[in-house]
């Protein structure tokens, strides 16, 4: 199956979902289950079998007219049932079993092209020959997200988003602007950190979760990058959740194992403050 290079301009997630403006009316369908063969592992192998939880949301350019006042379904909404099931036929080329894919074509069956494939076959985007499910040019935003809860030794899984504002090219609804972002959730690792001095004695417990965002590239990185965060908190004798963000911002910014050009790293100190679930610090960076 041949895709184009780019659903349109290259953005953030955030100037994506901007510039759909606010929502009038959405259709969501929330973690579907799916067995997917094709990215890597949380060790790094191709091709295993391993869970998936695929997440959709439909934003309308017109509110739920037909719905709402005739209570029947019609053309200004979706069927959240036929949105999961084309979701799942869409995953055919992924369906557990042995591809025996060569090294150079491995990213074929990466996580990114596994959100590709999806986006596609649900809006029938440039020149898909099949009926599609979402009419383009009723659609004002769509994002798709699929996470893989196991592909992380130390977290609580991998996930990509994909999301993308429709609008007129040419006569032509299509893909107007798009963004790719990738998350290793919330890492719990071992980690010296903090002010005070009872916290410069052990280590503690540091949740960590890593968006990198206008990320294009299409191999999975997810298992390298998650190595170069892991030891950098391993290694850490910052005082500060900020000096620390700012830091685990600048190794993955500066590595090569991504195209991305905006990291955002959140963490978390569950045992820091006993009377709260935790303290939380946010650090965004981009690349010059």
């Amino acid at each position: 199956m041949a895709f184009p290079d780019s659903f349109g301009t290259l953005s953030t997630s955030w100037d994506v979902r901007a510039s759909a403006g606010e929502p009038v009316a959405v259709v969501r369908v929330q973690n579907l289950q799916a067995v997917i063969n094709g990215p890597q592992d949380a060790w790094g192998r191709q091709c295993k079998p391993q869970p998936a939880l695929i997440s959709a949301e439909v934003s309308f350019n017109a509110p739920f007219d037909t719905a709402a006042t005739d209570d029947r379904l019609g053309a200004d909404t979706l069927h959240y049932g036929n949105l999961s099931k084309a979701i799942l036929a869409s995953l055919d080329d992924f369906s557990p079993g042995d591809p025996a894919l060569p090294p150079d074509v491995e990213h074929l069956l990466s996580l990114r092209r596994c959100v590709d494939v999806i986006l596609v076959h649900l809006t029938g985007a440039y020149g898909r020959a099949q009926t599609s499910l979402i009419s383009p040019e009723r659609v004002r935003f769509l994002s798709i997200t699929v996470c893989l809860p196991k592909a992380s030794l130390l977290g609580e899984g991998v996930s990509i988003t994909q999301s993308c504002v429709f609008g007129a090219t040419g006569g032509e609804f299509k893909p107007a602007k798009y963004a790719v972002a990738l998350s290793l959730n919330k890492l719990r690792v071992p980690t010296l950190v903090g002010v005070n001095a009872n916290e410069r004695l052990s280590k503690q417990f540091v949740v960590t979760t890593i968006t990198i965002d206008q990320c294009d590239i299409r191999e999975d990185v997810y298992t390298k990058i998650e190595d170069l965060v892991v030891k950098a908190l391993e290694a850490s004798s910052f005082e500060t959740l900020e000096a620390l963000g700012a830091h685990l911002a600048d190794k993955v910014l500066s590595s090569d194992l991504h195209d991305g050009s905006q990291v955002h790293v959140k963490m978390e100190k569950p045992t820091a403050v006993p009377l709260a679930d935790c303290p939380i610090v946010e650090v965004r960076a981009t690349k010059p």
